[in-house]
């Protein structure tokens, strides 16, 4: 009876694998986009689709590829109107803070842990004639490698949020178009890549 159970839901675990092997993966990825038109003209928007030779911005932030907005919440462009295009993928600033101060956490508790314990002061080994009161000092700001962990960990985590957020926000993909059918296509090729990784 065992056997059989077990040979049922191996065989169902194995039907639900093989369903999804008939399509690419495609993740659910926001671009704000920033183009820039070959008559010096800005627009700002979030990338919808990519076609063969024209690019598509909403007005709203959708998923590329996915949701198709109103159509006059659209702009379409040529590639041969694209001069520069430049995208960043929204919330790169969040997840940097957040991607950051996880690493300066971890590094900071294990720098802290791995600096160890401060030694106990006597009073015979107290700093110049300070004596036991310099020992007492010392003493009374010892750490133990936890409390290094801690506080390397606290820093760290705010370093970390600090520096993550800097590169999120400067993160951004720059693509020079200058209305080119081959620079076009490369564009849209990394941008696909991206997606289906």
């Amino acid at each position: 009876m065992k056997q059989t159970i077990l040979l049922l839901g191996l065989i169902s675990l194995l039907c639900q694998l093989l369903i999804a092997q008939d399509s690419l993966p495609n993740k659910h990825i926001i671009y704000k986009a920033r183009i820039l038109s070959t008559t010096k003209d800005v627009h700002f928007g979030f990338l919808n689709r990519i076609t063969d030779s024209m690019l598509i911005l909403s007005n709203k932030p959708v998923a590329l590829e996915y949701s198709s907005p109103d159509e006059n919440q659209l702009q379409n462009f040529h590639y041969t109107g694209l001069d520069k295009v430049q995208l960043q993928r929204k919330g790169s600033v969040g997840r940097g803070i957040l991607h950051g101060s996880l690493i300066g956490l971890a590094t900071g508790f294990i720098v802290g842990l791995v600096q160890g314990d401060d030694p106990i002061v006597t009073p015979a080994q107290g700093t110049g004639d300070w004596g036991v009161l310099g020992a007492g000092l010392q003493n009374a700001f010892r750490m133990t490698a936890f409390e290094k962990g801690l506080v390397g960990g606290m820093s760290g985590s705010v370093m970390g949020a600090i520096t993550g957020g800097i590169l999120g926000a400067v993160a951004h993909k720059r693509f020079i178009i200058h209305g080119k059918k081959e620079k076009f296509t490369s564009m849209r090729l990394s941008i696909l890549e991206r997606i289906y990784r």
